[in-house]
């Protein structure tokens, strides 16, 4: 846990994109205020990605699917 410049604490996660069979194709660490930041901001980067998790430490936050 760091703290944003604000003051506020930031948490570490790391987001991975998926292909179709569930190979990881890409990751990236990212720092978010909350699950739902860490979530908004995978949206944003991993778009493209057939199956999108985000992760902090061992724990696994969400895991979205592409609609198509």
């Amino acid at each position: 846990m760091g703290l944003a410049s604000g003051g506020k604490p930031v948490f570490a996660y790391r987001i991975y994109c998926l292909d179709g069979v569930n190979r990881f194709t890409r990751t990236k660490d990212v720092e978010a205020s909350n699950d739902d930041d860490a979530i908004r901001h995978a949206r944003s980067l991993m778009d493209d990605c057939i199956t999108t998790e985000i992760w902090q430490r061992d724990r696994l936050v969400a895991r979205l699917v592409s609609g198509g």
